[in-house]
């Protein structure tokens, strides 16, 4: 290939800028994103260093780039970081030169030789049929459902749970604690919700239809240890100024037992790259920890 991929640092007013404007121009967008604006979104983590940012070069010009948000991620008691693939763009007089494939599978060579577990993410359109057909990802469907903020109804969307089995064959679950504290800095009205060792934690948003305007509590992610400790901060959440509480999560996740009437998203499915986690099947994640949540 006649270009190079590099690791380069979103905190270089220079490289900031030059990123900026190929995103601006893969896209089509009339304005540049804010100055900073992607180191602060990769950024969401305890240590600058656990998240990377690949750009595809000719010599100084950027002509492809790929961010990867290292969280914290346990698979039978082994918490290792894995990596959600983000901000991708390529240059349109660059597009078919297997840049965005050679981005990816340089980022897995780095993650890989840095212990990470998995790669993960919400791919669009364009590049969902590269992860899966080209790249090797797996996909889970990404299923959602709405609890009414209307007393008795709220409980008919609760099943009878009888608590989580830890899975004979795995489980990889994420610390929803730590990615809570970390949207909670970056993020307006984002709050918690706990009942003895069970939480649950998202954002109150504001939404308009029909002309209708009105808020939401969207449910970032949670550990539930039982049904009455569901039921429990289902309590507290009546008490918040909402018109009903969206859960988004993926199909691989235990807790969705917890709800009945999922729907299936009209995003795209998860995907998924196993490095040094082993293949799993069971998969506690829920749309909160998505970048763009």
């Amino acid at each position: 290939m006649d270009y190079k991929i590099s690791l380069v640092d979103m905190r270089d007013h220079a490289i900031d800028l030059k990123v900026r404007n190929l995103i601006k121009e893969s896209y089509g967008d009339s304005k540049l994103l804010d100055e900073f604006h992607i180191h602060r979104n990769i950024s969401l983590t305890n240590n600058i260093n656990n998240s990377i940012f690949l750009v595809a070069h000719e010599e100084d010009e950027f002509i492809g780039c790929n961010g990867f948000i290292g969280n914290k991620f346990t698979y039978n008691g082994d918490e290792k970081y894995c990596y959600q693939s983000c901000w991708s763009a390529t240059h349109p007089n660059h597009q078919r030169k297997g840049v965005f494939v050679n981005i990816q599978k340089k980022a897995e060579d780095i993650l890989k030789g840095r212990d990470a577990g998995m790669i993960f993410g919400l791919p669009n359109d364009n590049s969902r049929p590269i992860f899966i057909h080209k790249l090797g990802f797996v996909e889970k469907s990404c299923n959602y459902v709405q609890l009414p903020n209307m007393g008795f109804l709220t409980d008919l969307f609760l099943n009878d749970f009888k608590g989580l089995i830890h899975p004979k064959d795995g489980l990889i679950t994420v610390n929803e604690k730590e990615v809570y504290s970390l949207k909670k800095t970056h993020r307006s009205g984002v709050c918690e919700f706990e009942i003895n060792k069970s939480y649950l934690w998202g954002r109150i948003l504001h939404k308009k239809y029909l002309g209708i305007s009105f808020n939401f509590f969207y449910v970032g992610g949670m550990k539930i240890d039982s049904l009455e400790d569901m039921r429990g901060i289902i309590l507290q959440l009546k008490n918040l100024d909402v018109a009903y509480f969206q859960f988004s999560s993926c199909e691989t996740n235990r807790y969705n037992e917890l709800f009945k009437f999922w729907r299936k998203s009209s995003n795209n499915p998860f995907i998924f790259k196993f490095l040094n986690f082993p293949e799993c099947k069971n998969i506690d994640i829920s749309f909160g920890i998505i970048d763009v949540f």
